[in-house]
């Protein structure tokens, strides 16, 4: 599931897969010193097992990028996380040296989802949802009251769609600021383009959001372009295993 271009690569594994690899190597095997400490302040056995799952993907894609699939893991860090300690935009080093690249996870209890762009200018975001049920009250809380309307008489499927988009649009254009999904206005109703209004920013024309189904989930691809991103830029495709595509 990997997309090789100038742009974009991403790939999709089974969180089942990923952890029966992972969990049989020694985390100083394959972690990095700063990696090492993220992952002894994780007290959570699932949430560490998730952290774990995504960094082994994450890896993997960067050495698919760089073709040097024998450098060794710990050379390659990300980290996700501020001085302080918050959440942040995920930071990738080789050696020591930050490099200037926009990557994107995101798990489920099904599958771990990651993209990576190393083009100047150009930001990505991901995310996995399984397609069941919203509660009403946890839909009436996160979702604009024109989602609302829109998604009223909706397929399980486009309601998750929806809340994929807003997650992977959030990672593609945030400065840092906290995850506000009713900022997020998302519309799937033209069918060539998935469109989103962000409060305060108005329409955001600079990005573009794909879809597609992967293991009973919606799995979401936002690549944003900054204005120092070439002219060139053609929109990348998220594609399941299979090769299908919604947008």
């Amino acid at each position: 599931m990997i997309a090789h271009s100038p742009h974009l690569q991403h790939d999709y594994a089974s969180r089942q897969d990923l952890l029966g690899t992972c969990l049989g190597r020694a985390p100083r095997e394959w972690l990095s010193e700063r990696e090492a400490h993220s992952l002894r302040s994780i007290k959570s056995s699932r949430r560490r097992n998730d952290w774990l799952a995504g960094r082994w993907l994450a890896k993997q894609l960067v050495q698919e990028h760089l073709g040097e699939s024998r450098r060794p893991l710990g050379d390659i860090d990300i980290c996700s996380r501020d001085e302080a300690g918050r959440g942040a935009r995920p930071e990738i080093q080789l050696n020591g040296k930050t490099e200037p690249w926009s990557l994107s996870l995101s798990h489920s209890s099904l599958g771990v989802i990651v993209a990576l762009s190393v083009t100047p200018g150009v930001r990505v975001g991901v995310d996995l949802v399984p397609v069941e049920p919203f509660s009403g009250s946890w839909f009436r809380t996160w979702f604009t009251s024109e989602e609302q309307l829109r998604l009223r008489d909706a397929s399980v499927r486009d309601v998750s769609r929806t809340w994929a988009c807003k997650e992977a649009i959030y990672k593609a254009v945030h400065s840092e600021e906290t995850f506000m999904p009713r900022r997020f206005d998302v519309d799937l109703s033209n069918k060539d383009r998935i469109g989103c209004h962000y409060s305060g920013q108005g329409h955001l024309e600079s990005i573009d959001v794909t879809t597609c189904d992967i293991d009973e989930q919606v799995a979401a691809l936002c690549v944003m372009q900054t204005a120092t991103t070439e002219s060139t830029f053609r929109q990348p495709i998220l594609t399941h295993p299979n090769g299908s595509d919604t947008r």
